[in-house]
């Protein structure tokens, strides 16, 4: 039908599990939320795998421009397989005109335009990952960028050129479009008693990221140093990703072994509010991690007004 406004589909399913804690999750949230700000004649259509849209979108879907389909996810055998074909199924059913998917995921069987955004391409880098590389949703996912060729937004020029040198894909399908961030907001006072704690005395806050490439363990030794000529500094890790049994034993250890256990405390996840007083009032916030996509913390950090130190990344190939 002529002047039918086009439909656009993103593609939300597994992120939307997590929480702000999570750059990727942010970064959809505050995607979606731009896009629902912007005065525009197109309809959108966002995928979830939760019954209902996250907390921080339901304000979204009160405007009919926009609606929400819940896509379980298939955890049976063959069902990263068969996702394929379902997917085509709703493009076409829906009339979609542009996909954007917002996670490891291109489908094939279809020729609905697309666009993905790719944040790191850690699991190519580093061995830890190498499970998730030979696994058969990764393939598949590299398979179908290769084949179906949907413009990549890379969130920086490294991540941009990562893609190109280990999958090939041509620099002129490749789009940077770097983050910004409406999150860690200057506070002037604390939002809990614990912030107000923290701010009491000195401390160095930093990301609680067990994640070996975030090289946490590098800036538990600094601490030592530190302490040697400042006894009262305390080191503050707030949230808490890629937390496992052995991880988190391994790192209770080293902080044993290094006689910081009155030094090192972890906050778990903290909101927004509370997370810009803890970077205003921090004597330094630090970033250790060996390669990041982007760094979403330090960008945040920098917004609050932090003092930020950052480890040179390490690169690769």
């Amino acid at each position: 039908m002529a002047n039918q406004p086009a439909t656009i589909a993103l593609d939300f399913r597994g992120l939307d599990q997590l929480n702000f804690g999570n750059g990727q999750y942010r970064y959809c949230v505050d995607l979606i939320r731009g896009l629902a700000r912007l005065e525009s004649g197109c309809r959108f259509i966002v995928t979830g795998s939760r019954p209902a849209p996250v907390e921080p979108l339901r304000h979204v879907f009160s405007d009919p421009r926009w609606r929400y389909l819940y896509l379980p996810t298939w955890d049976f055998r063959g069902g990263d397989y068969l996702d394929y074909p379902r997917y085509a199924w709703f493009l076409r059913r829906h009339a979609v005109d542009l996909l954007h998917s917002l996670h490891t995921f291109v489908p094939l069987l279809c020729r609905t335009r697309g666009v993905i955004t790719i944040y790191d391409m850690m699991s190519e880098l580093f061995p830890e990952y190498r499970a998730s590389v030979l696994s058969r949703p990764y393939r598949l996912f590299k398979y179908a960028v290769r084949r179906q060729s949907p413009l990549v937004i890379a969130i920086s020029q490294t991540t941009a050129d990562d893609i190109n040198r280990l999958w090939g894909v041509p620099r002129s399908n490749i789009a940077v479009v770097y983050l910004g961030t409406d999150s860690a907001a200057s506070s002037s006072r604390p939002a809990t008693e614990t912030a107000a704690e923290f701010a009491a005395r000195s401390f160095v806050l930093s990301p609680f990221n067990l994640e070996p490439r975030k090289n946490l363990i590098s800036l538990l030794r600094a601490m030592v140093d530190v302490r040697r000529s400042h006894p009262d500094v305390r080191l503050v890790l707030y949230g808490r990703a890629a937390v496992t049994p052995d991880r988190e034993r391994q790192f209770h250890a080293d902080v044993r072994e290094l006689g910081l256990q009155d030094a090192v405390v972890p906050t778990g996840f903290v909101p927004d509010e509370e997370l810009a007083f803890l970077y205003r009032q921090a004597a330094l916030f630090v970033f250790p991690s060996l390669y990041e996509g982007f760094g979403m913390p330090v960008l945040e950090a920098m917004r609050a007004g932090a003092c930020v130190v950052a480890k040179k990344p390490v690169r690769h190939g």
